[in-house]
């Protein structure tokens, strides 16, 4: 509950993950908090000077990737910094990722650049036809809350014919897009959609 109670709070979550005993259930319920709240996340792997210690530190950050595997599939955003709490080891690599993703936050996508990137991914791949009508997107913006904090999350209107036709699936498929040109690392996605109005006859 105190978990629950901060990341609202913040402005910025910081997962702890001890890195010697790897990804367990709680690391995986407190993820998801910082998810359904989007919220600007970093993940710190804490006991790193016990992870393989006598491996190089390259090699020991790829082995646990590896071994991480699909842990924290659910916040893919999140940056991965390894650090050693009780020895002191690269905490300043902590505050470094911090400016990055408050830097990031302060220059989102922009307006032109996001529909080129939406349609383009619409063409290649056309979203699945529900209902017998197919999603069309008429327009995207990107808008932000300037009294937000110091880490502002972009969210992303899509105007579309029906909004209940974009799936998460296809949602998480645009970010994926997206993020390959604008990895937008330790921000979440906030995609707010909006159905066109139909204007009525005689109006």
């Amino acid at each position: 509950m105190r978990s629950e109670r901060s990341i609202r709070r913040a402005d910025l979550c910081l997962l702890v993950i001890d890195a010697s005993s790897g990804v367990v259930s709680q690391d995986r319920r407190i993820a998801k908090m910082i998810l359904d709240e989007n919220k600007p996340c970093l993940v710190l792997l804490n006991k790193f000077d016990l992870y393989h210690p006598d491996a190089h530190f390259q090699d020991r950050i790829d082995q646990f990737r590896e071994d991480l595997g699909d842990d924290l599939f659910f916040i893919p955003y999140a940056p991965k910094v390894a650090i050693s709490a009780k020895n002191r080891q690269y905490i300043t690599k902590v505050f470094d990722a911090v400016e990055k993703v408050i830097e990031t936050a302060e220059h989102p996508v922009s307006t032109g650049i996001l529909n080129r990137l939406l349609q383009t991914s619409i063409e290649r791949n056309p979203p699945p036809v529900r209902q017998g009508k197919r999603l069309k997107l008429l327009y995207a913006t990107q808008r932000r809350d300037d009294k937000a904090g110091p880490v502002p999350v972009p969210e992303y209107m899509l105007f579309v014919n029906h909004a209940s036709l974009l799936t998460r699936t296809y949602e998480r498929f645009l970010e994926n897009q997206i993020r390959k040109e604008y990895p937008m690392e330790g921000l979440p996605f906030v995609f707010k959609v909006k159905s066109r109005v139909s204007k009525k006859k005689g109006a």
